[in-house]
């Protein structure tokens, strides 16, 4: 029989302001969430769709664009669309070249006819719109695109006036571009080369940072998805601060760029169980601080991709599982916490910082006191495989 967990956070149930756990079933296990102002995210449809300020974000990944069975806790830093007019591709600041584009003619990943026509008059024919960024910044460029007619190639430009090709099938598709700036101008756009080619065109987004975040619309100005957390789960009497394991199934949102972390402490960076990422290209890491700091690193091909993470923790004995194996080797010195010092569970470092950003699809801690090592190794591999 499988071992109960003294937490487990499945997504499913939240309101204003809380993410609620399955166990335990009193409030001492819910999450406080925070993000003021609207985010968007993927429903169990497979629809774009607005949530309310404090609202968190249950989304569904999509493959072949259809979503998946079960959604994730879905985390991200702050972002501003820099775009005024993100679906009017007719709006102030757009401009046609050697192209016609034509508003509402079929539905949008948001299922409702607002997705625009763009055709090429000539080859070469472009749809474009220069937002105003900052200068030396890392800035992404992000559009959803649709095949209508032809097979021409279709680029999407970026900042710098750079670009890239990309394969635009009849399937909805979201594009995006990273390029650093040098002036304030931060250009997207569309072309077509073979004239007479017509693609769809929706949402389009300019945001500062590395990676392409959700949809942010926007209709007259730019605007701004607040950060969101997600912290103060459980209390002392939850966690054993003496002997456990906290497991995690978790996805990054960039291979790199980010620090980013969660798990358990005394509400300081001092006493710590975590799982996340640091800015190393495709880490996952493991880490217990206390009298001793123990980091044990695991490889993997592309932190973005779903792993199942799980770190034991006792006296002198630290280890670190992924994807049903060990990853490292036991970590034999290690002074465990005092009684009754593990007390909040976080996404976060323990104190504020390093925020975890990224997805969450199952989210447990266990106390292991009185089982044995074949026992804790067992139940590692349960969890993680």
């Amino acid at each position: 029989m499988a071992k109960r967990p003294n937490l487990a956070m499945i997504p499913a149930g939240y309101k204003s302001r809380v993410l609620y756990s399955a166990i335990p079933e009193e409030e001492v296990g819910d999450f406080a969430f925070e993000r003021t102002g609207v985010g968007t995210r993927v429903n169990s449809d497979g629809l774009i769709v607005s949530m309310a300020s404090q609202l968190p974000r249950l989304n569904y990944d999509l493959t072949n664009n259809v979503a998946s069975r079960c959604p994730h806790f879905l985390l991200e830093p702050a972002r501003t669309n820099l775009i005024h007019y993100s679906n009017n591709f007719a709006g102030t600041g757009w401009g046609n070249t050697d192209a016609t584009l034509t508003a509402n003619t079929t539905s949008s990943p948001d299922g409702t006819l607002n997705a625009s026509t763009l055709k090429a008059t000539s080859a070469g024919g472009f749809n474009n719109y220069n937002a105003t960024g900052a200068s030396s910044t890392s800035h992404t460029v992000s559009i959803y695109i649709k095949r209508k007619t032809g097979t021409g190639q279709v680029q999407l430009y970026g900042p710098e006036n750079a670009y890239q090709d990309i394969t635009v099938t009849s399937d909805w598709t979201r594009f995006d571009f990273t390029a650093t700036s040098t002036t304030t101008a931060i250009r997207i756009g569309v072309k077509l080369a073979v004239s007479g080619d017509e693609v769809f065109l929706f949402g389009a987004q300019a945001e500062a940072g590395l990676y392409a975040t959700t949809y942010i619309p926007t209709d007259g100005g730019t605007a701004t998805r607040a950060i969101e957390t997600a912290i103060n789960s459980g209390s002392a009497a939850t966690f054993n601060s003496e002997s456990g394991i906290l497991f995690a199934e978790i996805a990054a949102l960039t291979r790199s760029a980010e620090t980013s972390y969660l798990g358990l402490s005394d509400g300081t960076n001092n006493n710590v169980v975590l799982l996340g990422y640091t800015a190393t290209l495709n880490r996952i890491t493991a880490f217990c601080g206390g009298a001793d700091d123990v980091s044990i690193n695991y490889a993997s091909t592309d932190k973005r991709e779903l792993h199942k993470c799980a770190v034991s923790y006792q006296n002198n004995k630290v280890k670190f599982w992924v994807n049903g194996s060990q990853v490292g080797s036991t970590q034999t010195t290690f002074e465990i916490f005092a009684v009754n010092t593990l007390n909040t569970l976080r996404f976060d470092y323990g104190d504020g910082s390093n925020d975890f950003f990224g997805k969450c699809k199952d989210l447990r801690v266990y106390d292991t006191d009185g089982m044995s090592d074949t026992e804790i190794d067992n139940l590692l591999t349960e969890i993680t495989i």
